[in-house]
């Protein structure tokens, strides 16, 4: 980001955090319609290597943002794990923290909504994620979803800020109990559970799941996780300029945005440039544990910016590649 850049997203922040509690109505437009612009504005750049993956999926991203705050009676809150496939089948909008933090700190206002969570005795060492959404939502500026459906892995910040979230809203929580065990029993187990959730959200959104569209979506799925693991296979061997913020797009694409064509075509793009990219050597290669603190000008500076290190991937993003079964569609998200 260069020196205006930086300017104008410090006038922005500025102008959005002297709003928020006077107005924030109108703070949601103004965002809405900024993320909605940068979303048009992505789709239309043309790039190349990873930044044309990273451009595409940060422009389907910035849309979904933006559709979630102009519509919310058509948007669930969920978290990263919650399989989102159900939604995307039903054509309901995602909402997450890891994204809508992100995007807030992007846009120079997230101290804000921290500081509102805090007063509100939220832990200041609270998941930071979680805080910023906490205080986003208590603020009045993240309207009301139809529902919140989260499951307990992997963090105990998942429970206890969409069930505080929940009664905030006052709306319907599902949530789904992911056994410590892997096997057909917990599969089994998991399964059911989703069925019952695909249940609340046809209540919620009175429309009924059409069940050749849940299979097609799960087939989309499928195939992208293929493709993810012959990229990291790819990547194993190879050099690639991969971002924090890139980083964060590969853990949306293969979670939360999973069973889409943006997350298609995004794995895609990326196996694509890998196979073409030099070959690894000179830099130290990071294998990143947990979600990546993209917002951290420090942590920018020595992985975006320095040459020295590479992140390869982040274990997140892979923690579950395996294979899905499109005419089993509720067993194939349970695994």
């Amino acid at each position: 980001m260069n020196n205006l850049e930086k300017t104008i997203v410090k006038t922005f922040g500025n102008i959005v955090t002297r709003q928020v509690y006077a107005n924030p109505g109108r703070v949601r437009r103004l965002l809405a319609a900024a993320y909605g612009l940068v979303g048009w504005r992505n789709a239309l750049l043309r790039r190349s290597g990873v930044e044309k993956a990273y451009t595409k999926m940060g422009a389907a991203l910035s849309r979904l943002i933006s559709k979630s705050f102009l519509h919310p009676e058509n948007s669930v809150m969920v978290n990263m794990f919650f399989p989102c496939e159900i939604l995307h089948s039903l054509d309901i909008i995602p909402v997450f923290p890891e994204a809508l933090s992100a995007y807030l700190v992007n846009s120079g206002c997230e101290q804000v909504f921290a500081e509102a969570a805090e007063n509100a005795d939220v832990p200041e060492s609270f998941c930071s994620y979680h805080k910023i959404m906490i205080g986003f939502a208590e603020t009045g500026v993240l309207p009301k979803p139809l529902l919140i459906a989260n499951t307990t892995l992997a963090c105990d910040a998942n429970r206890l800020s969409f069930r505080r979230l929940a009664e905030y809203f006052r709306v319907p929580h599902v949530v789904v109990d992911v056994p410590d065990r892997i096997g057909g029993e917990a599969e089994h187990y998991v399964a059911e559970q989703l069925r019952a959730a695909t249940f609340a959200l046809e209540e919620s959104c009175q429309r009924k799941m059409d069940w050749d569209r849940l299979c097609e979506t799960v087939g989309i799925a499928d195939r992208s996780l293929k493709s993810y693991r012959e990229y990291l296979e790819i990547r194993g061997r190879r050099s690639l300029p991969v971002t924090m913020s890139g980083e964060l797009y590969s853990l949306i694409a293969t979670h939360v945005l999973l069973g889409t064509p943006e997350s298609e075509n995004y794995i895609n793009t990326l196996k694509q440039v890998a196979q073409t990219a030099p070959p690894a050597a000179g830099k130290k290669r990071i294998l990143w544990l947990h979600i990546l603190p993209n917002w951290q000008e420090s942590m920018r500076a020595i992985f975006d910016q320095s040459g020295r290190c590479e992140i390869l991937c982040c274990d997140l993003t892979y923690d579950v590649l395996t294979d899905m079964d499109p005419r089993r569609p509720y067993e194939s998200m349970a695994r």
